[in-house]
């Protein structure tokens, strides 16, 4: 089973993973486990919704101003060194130098929260390389640090899975739920395919 940093149902998860243990017999126990639960993170991390591009858009600095809570952290931050910076908005963002410690503060501050948009997500994918997993996706240091997952041992039948993002044990919960569905349904349909394969192959002796 998995243990994890959210409070979700997964029984039916725990049910799955002693059908596929008892169809695949030559497998160890904490390898199953591991697996299952990395397989959780990828599905976790698919299906939890990033932020919408155009709620963060409205904080593109302009020279019409700065709004809202941007205007807020501009008023109250400190001096930055100038810098070349991008919008980030992708294929075709502007780019340029742009002066003045507000227009800095305004750029960076965007910036960031365009990079932020799959942040909680990317939290299952540090979990995931705790677990022994290679990702494409690289999550930051901190997160990394943050988030984390404890393998199954041969005295530990369960992995801790661990999502360090702010917000993860709201925003990723629903996504974690699915993955759990997702994941045990998978290996229910594993579980009979490999024992309706090995009743062919005795019966047919």
């Amino acid at each position: 089973m998995a243990s994890l940093d959210i409070d979700v149902d997964y029984s039916e998860f725990q049910e799955a993973l002693r059908q596929y243990s008892a169809a695949y017999t030559k497998k160890e126990i904490p390898d199953i486990v591991n697996q299952a639960a990395r397989d959780v993170c990828f599905s976790a991390y698919r299906k939890t919704k990033g932020a919408k591009r155009s709620s963060i858009n409205r904080f593109a600095p302009s020279k019409k101003g700065y709004p809202g809570r941007l205007f807020y952290a501009l008023q109250n931050g400190s001096k930055i060194k100038q810098k070349t910076v991008s919008s980030g908005i992708g294929k075709g963002a502007s780019r340029g130098k742009f002066t003045g410690s507000r227009t800095d503060r305004a750029w960076s501050l965007y910036n960031k929260r365009i990079k932020s948009i799959k942040y909680i997500a990317t939290g299952w994918i540090a979990a995931a390389q705790r677990l022994g997993a290679n990702t494409r996706v690289q999550p930051s240091s901190k997160l990394l640090r943050d988030s984390g997952a404890a393998k199954a041992t041969s005295s530990k039948f369960y992995a801790d899975i661990i999502n360090g993002a702010t917000g993860a044990s709201k925003v990723g919960k629903p996504a974690l739920q699915a993955a759990l569905t997702q994941v045990a349904v998978s290996k229910i349909q594993y579980a009979q395919k490999r024992l309706e394969k090995l009743n062919k192959k005795y019966s047919a002796r």
